[in-house]
């Protein structure tokens, strides 16, 4: 934003000329603001109630809207900037956007997939399915010790 606001002194333009500048100052001030003072807020109610509020589904989203509006507001600035040569900005949002979705999904997806199994013990206590017998092992589920006594 800081290098923005140089190149806009420098060439000339006024502050509040154009949406990417103005969009740019609504993200930035929403970053600084919003986000820290929701997150805070969140913190608190978590700390008390042990489950996310309305405020921390409110810095979830928000925040999740100000990286997309961002990275549109970027390419909104080679046009102010009367930049031709956007291809390299546009790959690389590509990787970015695909890298984010993935990390979404991996996160939406993830602990259903990853969850801990049911651990088979045969006779002898060795682990895995039957491991050296017939596969009739004991079903077992297994527990971190002392995790109990936190609760």
């Amino acid at each position: 934003m800081g290098l923005g606001i140089s190149v806009a002194n420098v060439r000339q333009i006024p502050m509040s000329s154009t949406p990417h500048i103005i969009l740019g100052f609504v993200i930035v001030g929403c970053l600084a603001v919003l986000q820290p003072a929701m997150g805070i807020v969140q913190h608190l109610h978590f700390r008390k109630h042990g489950r996310r509020g309305v405020f921390g589904c409110l810095h979830l989203l928000l925040g999740r809207l100000l990286i997309i509006l961002g990275l549109v507001n970027g390419a909104r600035g080679f046009a102010l900037a009367r930049d031709n040569k956007t291809a390299p900005y546009y790959a690389v949002l590509g990787v970015v956007c695909a890298v984010y979705v993935a990390v979404l999904l991996w996160d939406w997806l993830g602990p259903k997939y990853c969850q801990r199994k049911p651990r088979m013990i045969d006779g002898a206590g060795r682990n895995g399915p039957g491991s050296m017998g017939d596969g009739r092992g004991e079903e077992v589920e297994m527990r971190t010790p002392g995790l109990e006594e936190r609760k």
